[in-house]
């Protein structure tokens, strides 16, 4: 059971807490060099005003180059000073502040316009002189405050802006870092559909509480998944085994009821034909025999149809890949006999290797080499499920596909010098499946094929052959199955 203290809120909330810490720290370790910066700059403004006021009151005569020197020197704060002699000219007079920047200028005009200022009056006194008074004029500048305050206001903002930003910066990675696992797990259960357990089984390890309790539950999952699945798979070649000991028991009696008869009637008939009879009656009698004979032909037929592998398949012996593919032409042969008269058409059976996984159009197809037709052996429900596969495909394709064309190819899938699988497929130039998926589990058409692959642990894939009004259908199955010779 869960602990109801989650562990992933608290790691979120610490290390948002770490963050804030760090963007506090920053944002204290600005404050401190702006405050020691602005007490230097009060002590100097200061100092410079009872410098300018010494120099002043100790000045004889108006100099130019004294004046000069007086302006350059002062660092008055806040306050615009002037000072003229008896005559008139100048003796010191502030030095003009430098224009704001853009945005400064900005937030000056803005804090005018909603919070306006009085400028205090000026303040004028004579300094007495032996040629003659001076004239100080003194005038303390809110304007001058105002702008000090709006930098310091807006560098505090700036302040504020960049913490701001390094704490979603450090929420936003510390998130994405705590929920890259659950990342993990959601395209996990997303494959389910498509994979199955198998990206379950792939999980690493979890490391939060809450999302470990999740990979566990999905573990088990993955776990009840595969057991079902292989339930199901058992259950399916269960049935399929069932299916094909009907259809064997069915062969057993048609062969002994009505291969008896036949033959019976056959030796009747042979009895007959060596009777004296009128020409009329023996030709009514040798045409019986004819009907007699096509009709055994049929049941040989149909016999073989329900017992391809007929004493090999019932003992499950190993099935010569030569006798699977002359059974396959042999199909293919018939259908097309049974379809000429529909104008149909299917291209000889092509029998092929290819290098690698087999994946797609495969490169590097070769046929298929007679030696080594002659020395694989296929297991008998492997050979079975090629011949039903091509059966049911080809009866489909008669049936459903409205196909002039249809292409019938097995490939036989080596790597390394050894044979790892089989991949058979059947492309028509037909309608293509109807509109919805359900098709597929209709019947026992596509739907029983799909099963058969899967009771042997193979892949099956339905798409549609080309693009254009008649798209057709291709229809593959990749088949397990390692033959262990090298080739």
């Amino acid at each position: 059971m869960i602990d109801p203290v989650l562990d992933l809120p608290r790691l979120i909330l610490r290390r948002a807490a770490w963050v804030a810490l760090a963007a506090l720290l920053a944002a204290a370790g600005f404050g401190w060099t702006t405050a020691a910066t602005d007490i230097e700059e009060e002590v100097t403004g200061a100092q410079a005003l009872v410098e300018l006021w010494r120099q002043l009151s100790t000045a004889q005569s108006v100099d130019a180059a004294a004046v000069t020197r007086l302006q350059q020197g002062s660092r008055l704060r806040h306050l615009n000073l002037s000072v003229h002699d008896a005559a008139g000219r100048p003796v010191f007079i502030s030095p003009v502040a430098p224009p704001a920047g853009a945005p400064m200028r900005w937030l000056l005009a803005a804090h005018r316009r909603w919070q306006g200022l009085v400028e205090p009056p000026a303040l004028r006194w004579t300094v007495p002189r032996p040629g003659g008074d001076w004239t100080v004029v003194a005038h303390v500048s809110a304007e001058a405050e105002r702008r000090e305050a709006l930098a310091d206001l807006a560098r505090l903002l700036g302040v504020l802006a960049i913490g701001l930003v390094t704490l979603w910066l450090g929420l936003r990675l510390g998130l994405r870092r705590a929920f890259a696992p659950m990342t993990q797990l959601l395209q996990a259960i997303g494959t389910l559909a498509t994979q199955g357990a198998t990206a379950l089984r792939r999980l690493p390890p979890m490391p939060i509480r809450e999302l470990a309790a999740i990979h566990e539950a999905l573990q088990r999952l993955a776990a009840d998944l595969d057991r079902l699945e292989e339930e199901r798979r058992l259950l399916s070649q269960k049935v399929q085994s069932v299916q094909e000991e009907e259809r064997t028991r069915l062969a057993r009696e048609l062969h002994d009821e009505m291969g008896q008869r036949l033959t019976a009637l056959r030796v009747d008939i042979a009895w007959l034909l060596r009777q004296p009879m009128a020409p009329t009656q023996q030709a009514v009698v040798q045409s019986m025999s004819e009907r007699c004979n096509e009709v055994q032909q049929d049941l040989r037929g149909v016999l073989h149809s329900l017992r391809p592998l007929g004493s090999a398949g019932e003992a499950d012996e190993p099935v010569p890949l030569e006798r699977v593919l002359q059974m396959i032409e042999h199909l293919v042969a018939s259908w097309c006999a049974g379809a000429a008269a529909q104008d149909r058409q299917v291209l000889q059976p092509s029998f092929e290797t290819a290098q690698g996984d087999g994946d797609g159009d495969n490169d590097g197809e070769t046929p298929l080499s007679q030696a080594l037709v002659q020395r694989l052996h296929l297991p008998a429900s492997l050979a079975l499920a090629l011949y039903r596969l091509s059966q049911e495909g080809l009866t489909n394709v008669a049936r459903h596909a409205q196909a002039r064309r249809a292409a019938l190819k097995l490939t036989v899938l080596l790597q390394e010098g050894q044979v790892h699988g089989l991949e058979w497929s059947l492309t028509d130039d037909g309608v293509g499946l109807p509109a919805g998926a359900d098709v597929l589990h209709r019947g026992n058409g596509l739907g029983g094929m799909q099963e058969r692959v899967w009771a042997l642990g193979g892949e099956w894939r339905v798409a549609p052959a080309a693009a254009g009004p008649r798209p057709g259908l291709r229809l593959s199955a990749r088949l397990p199955w390692s033959a262990g010779v090298e080739t």
